[in-house]
């Protein structure tokens, strides 16, 4: 039986019967308290009874007094004739009021017994309405318990025909589980092993990172180094080409007027023995031989023509010889260009292949790096595979050019002497030797800012 089901139906009748009860208990309270009045009635009557025998006592002692003295009790007759009435109307109001107070009680007494009677009538019926109904009800939830049990049955019949199949299926999944576990076990395993692998590696590479900073910062020392001292040499070669220079433009320039004045003085020759020549031609069959004053003429003529041709040939030689002297500077400032880009070059290597290493370390790659990567950093060579974002463009790198006017440099500002190197990376002159410190500001003084070019250009 279903109690949550039978509480709704048996309250109200609970309800009934806790107010039928508390009303018998106040019918019993208010009887007993009737009955309480009653006896305190009573008692109130009973003083007055006393009362009246002490009024009789005191009447029969006034008599025994009047017989004795008559005169007094003549005196007082009426006096004590109103106080008898008063005590008689007295008498009567309390016994009057005695009686009402008793009918009262029986009255309530009565109503009281009718209620109890009626309510013993009553608390029967309903009683046997509230077991028929609680029977019925509870016919009804048997049945549908009866239904929902039948119900159930037939699922678990279906459950345990289906038992079997679930056995077999359950020792599937626990050899899969099984299965799983023990590849999970050998994962766990292998995980571990790559995990020492890498921290391994993270060691070695940490290391080797920090040899690879190491040998920049050396590259970076001696590229500075192989700079100052070529852009010392272009220098020193200016300082020479313009020293040289001078003296070669003022004996070119003698040469050109000395050139021009023979030329003017070889044209003047020239026309001055054809003249001869035509005047021999024509006056050879005349004069055989030519006059004494004209050989002469001829001679210093084919003496100038010497002194010219030899001339010439010593300002060939001249030229010659500083044309040499110029080749061998531009293939020596080439070759001191050469190595400083070859300087370049392996710096810039080493430092694509160290930002490769870091971005590389700080992207997290969980699998290790690649085994190409991994020999591009043992042997310095840049990795083949990056992208944009991690390696530096080897324009970074920034190269000094020079003017195309190699006779005089230019002078430009200190901040266009700073070597920088990829990423805007820049090596303070604390990290530099003091001899390269002082070379380096030497040079920032002077400030020169040329190109090969202009090397090459140099007559």
């Amino acid at each position: 039986m279903d109690m949550r089901a039978f509480c709704p139906i048996v309250k109200p009748l609970l309800d009934n019967v806790v107010s039928e009860a508390s009303r018998i208990q106040n019918l019993t309270e208010a009887l007993s308290s009737g009955h309480h009045k009653q006896a305190r009635q009573e008692n109130h009557i009973q003083p007055s009874g006393s009362s009246l025998y002490a009024c009789n006592g005191d009447i029969h002692l006034k008599k025994t007094t009047s017989d004795q003295q008559p005169y007094s009790v003549s005196l007082n007759h009426a006096t004590l004739l109103s106080e008898i009435e008063s005590l008689k109307r007295e008498l009567s109001d309390v016994q009057q009021k005695h009686q009402n107070i008793v009918q009262e009680l029986n009255q309530s007494i009565r109503s009281a017994q009718c209620g109890i009677n009626n309510s013993n009538l009553i608390l029967p019926q309903k009683m046997q309405l509230f077991q028929l109904k609680f029977l019925q009800e509870q016919n009804m939830e048997h049945q549908e318990s009866l239904q929902k049990m039948s119900e159930s049955l037939g699922a678990s019949e279906e459950l345990w025909k289906r038992v079997p199949e679930m056995e077999i299926s359950l020792e599937h999944y626990k050899r899969q589980v099984d299965i799983l576990q023990h590849a999970l076990s050998r994962a766990e395993s292998m995980h571990k092993e790559e995990i020492e692998q890498l921290t391994s590696k993270m060691e070695k590479q940490a290391i080797h990172q920090q040899n690879l900073q190491n040998e920049v910062l050396d590259l970076t020392k001696k590229l500075l180094q192989e700079q100052l001292q070529t852009r010392e040499n272009l220098v020193g070669s200016v300082k020479y080409e313009e020293h040289v220079q001078n003296p070669m433009q003022e004996a070119r320039q003698g040469a050109r007027t000395q050139g021009d004045s023979q030329c003017y003085n070889m044209d003047n020759l020239s026309k001055r023995r054809q003249n001869i020549l035509q005047h021999d031609m024509h006056g050879s069959r005349q004069t055989p031989e030519l006059d004494m004053g004209e050989r002469p003429l001829l001679l210093s003529l084919n003496s100038l023509l010497k002194e010219f041709m030899e001339l010439r040939g010593n300002i060939n030689t001249v030229l010659r010889d500083h044309e040499e002297k110029d080749n061998q500077k531009r293939w020596d400032w080439m070759k001191v260009q050469e190595q400083s880009q070859e300087w370049e070059r392996r710096a810039g290597k080493l430092v694509d292949s160290l930002y490769y290493f870091q971005n590389h370390q700080m992207l997290g790659n969980k699998g290790g790096l690649s085994d190409g990567t991994d020999m591009a950093l043992h042997t310095g060579k840049p990795c083949i595979q990056h992208s944009p974002e991690v390696m530096p463009h080897k324009e970074d790198i920034r190269h000094y050019s020079w003017p195309q006017n190699s006779h005089r440099p230019d002078l430009v500002n200190n901040k266009q002497c700073q070597f920088h190197l990829p990423n805007g990376i820049r090596y303070s002159d604390s990290m530099l030797d003091p001899t390269i410190q002082k070379h380096y500001k030497d040079f920032q003084r002077v400030g020169f800012h040329g190109n090969t070019q202009g090397a090459q250009r140099m007559p």
